[in-house]
């Protein structure tokens, strides 16, 4: 019978957790919060469209969810918290 290799350890000798094949706890990339950079980019955006109403519109309407409720759902989903869509 074979020795069992390491969980760590490929065949080659390249860690998995290098590869992005390892899957243990915490293997998961988080997102990165956004950049003042980025989050100005993202109010200038929001302003130009000056209704709630439009920007719940870029929600798909598969939801029942009210305006708020996609507004909030797509702050989320700019910052990578929310699920995809």
């Amino acid at each position: 019978m074979p020795p069992k290799r390491k969980r760590e350890q490929s065949e080659d000798g390249v860690p998995e957790s290098e590869r992005g094949t390892d899957k243990g706890k915490g293997s998961r990339k988080k997102p990165k919060p956004f950049t003042r950079e980025e989050d100005l980019i993202i109010i200038d955006y929001l302003d130009s469209l000056k209704k709630f109403a439009d920007l719940a519109r870029l929600f798909p309407d598969r939801v029942p969810f009210s305006v708020r409720q996609r507004v909030v759902l797509i702050f989320a989903k700019m910052r990578g918290l929310a699920g995809g869509w």
